[in-house]
């Protein structure tokens, strides 16, 4: 056989094989924009996200060894004390559906059935009712690195009486969601970005966002009592986690000389959950510059739409400023009326980019000696202006 004809064979082997192991050994299929934006090929999934006992509960005991409940696919963390974890719509009227029976039930508003309760341990029994805990479920997620992930849930808690309301001044139930985006399991962990309501009576809607790290991100329920007081207890219902929407910052100059004003610019991609989702959700984005080197992040727009673009004067020069953007996805107040439950889903912030403002550069003045004056006449000398930049 001519040799020629096996050196392309082998060139040919090689290049199938490598073919092969790309196809084999890539991650899945994710979307890019000019932005470098990692966009996840699916939406991702939650197990029981309403806490709906039609879709599942699973029977467990907490520390004192009391029946709980815990809505499938979460795992229940009992942190401090020993409250107890059921189904409203189970521990009430002891039977599961979806009939207008029991609709008086304590649930998210447009939520479904029933939503899961924390009930502190002794709840009105004396001589201590209403003991403190700290009680947390978590979840994980398959995920893609890379990836923004926006989270939106409502909780409520109540200390005391209602009617009339009796709780002490000062007393609290803290209520928390939080993603780990390495998707880990430890409550502790500085990576977990937690968001918190204290306020007591009615459903608070909580959202937050991450980028993955990982290959897997935790989604993290929260309730903490930390005061011993008859009654206290609270509500979690309608968890959902969507593909963030996305934003970025266009590109800045790394310096403007001779100047103390910039145009911000910058872009954005609505979520494909939320318009999956329906209702009368826009795209809004916060823009956001700081003083360097360590100075705090100042709103310079909110909730902005058209144009997606802004003047930005510094107020001195030889100062350095950071710029960053943040798309999120609301519904406006009606009308016309949105989707039930409002659920808001915040975008990650975009990677800051920082631009230093200088000031502007004047030549030397050399005059050109001697000045001849005639006889009668007052000397002037003009000197260009330097201009009204200001320095910090």
């Amino acid at each position: 056989m001519d040799r020629r004809w096996l050196r392309v064979g082998g060139w040919a082997l090689i290049w199938a094989v490598g073919c092969a192991l790309w196809w084999w050994s890539g991650e899945p299929t994710a979307t890019a924009s000019s932005n470098n934006w990692t966009i996840p090929p699916v939406r991702p999934q939650l197990t029981n996200p309403r806490f709906e006992c039609a879709d599942g509960y699973t029977a467990g005991v907490n520390p004192t060894g009391e029946e709980t409940l815990i809505p499938n696919g979460w795992t229940a963390v009992y942190a401090l004390g020993s409250p107890r974890l059921l189904s409203v719509r189970l521990s009430i009227l002891h039977t599961c559906g979806t009939s207008d029976e029991g609709r008086w039930i304590e649930r998210a508003f447009g939520g479904g059935y029933d939503s899961l309760t924390v009930r502190s341990q002794d709840l009105e029994r004396l001589p201590e009712p209403g003991k403190p805990f700290d009680v947390l479920l978590y979840h994980q997620v398959p995920a893609t690195i890379g990836g923004a992930y926006s989270l939106s849930a409502w909780m409520s808690s109540k200390c005391g009486n209602d009617n009339p309301v009796d709780c002490p001044d000062g007393n609290y139930i803290a209520k928390a969601i939080g993603i780990d985006p390495y998707g880990g399991t430890d409550h502790n962990s500085p990576a977990i970005v937690w968001v918190e309501n204290r306020g007591n009576l009615g459903w608070k809607n909580l959202y937050t966002s991450v980028t993955a790290l990982a290959d897997t991100i935790t989604v993290f329920a929260r309730m903490t009592s930390p005061f011993q007081f008859h009654g206290n207890l609270g509500f979690m219902d309608e968890f959902s986690l969507v593909r963030a929407p996305l934003s970025a910052m266009k590109a800045l100059p790394g310096t403007v000389e001779g100047g103390r004003e910039i145009m911000l610019n910058w872009e954005g991609q609505q979520s494909a959950d939320v318009v999956e989702i329906g209702g009368t959700y826009e795209l809004l984005f916060d823009v956001q510059a700081r003083p360097l080197p360590s100075g705090e992040w100042r709103d310079l727009l909110i909730g902005a739409t058209d144009p997606m673009s802004m003047t930005f004067q510094a107020p001195c020069v030889d100062s350095s400023y950071e710029f960053r953007v943040r798309a999120r996805a609301e519904q406006p107040p009606a009308p016309p009326e949105g989707i039930a439950p409002n659920h808001r889903y915040p975008g990650v912030w975009s990677k800051p980019q920082v631009v230093t403002f200088t000031a502007p550069v004047v030549a030397p003045i050399t005059p050109t000696l001697p000045i001849t004056v005639t006889q009668g006449m007052t000397p002037s000398l003009y000197l260009p202006m330097a201009g009204s930049n200001k320095r910090c």
